[in-house]
């Protein structure tokens, strides 16, 4: 069975992002996760901020998706 994986995003990251991985990483390389999730920036300011029960960008199911892995 094919599972369909989301691509992490590849620098050169837009400024907006890269100020978050800043944040979160204080200089090291952004981790896997926040590469992937930056591919929504919505859902990367929500996880940022501790929650990602934002109803707006990403349907219940993708958020739960996420949440397991």
């Amino acid at each position: 069975m094919a599972t369909t994986r989301i691509k992490p995003i590849e620098p050169p990251y837009i400024p907006e992002i890269e100020a978050d991985f800043e944040k979160l990483m204080r200089g090291l390389p952004p981790l896997l996760l926040f590469r992937t999730v930056a591919k929504n920036p919505r859902v990367l300011q929500r996880m940022m901020a501790g929650g990602l029960l934002d109803r707006g960008s990403i349907s219940i199911r993708t958020r739960e998706l996420m949440i397991l892995r």
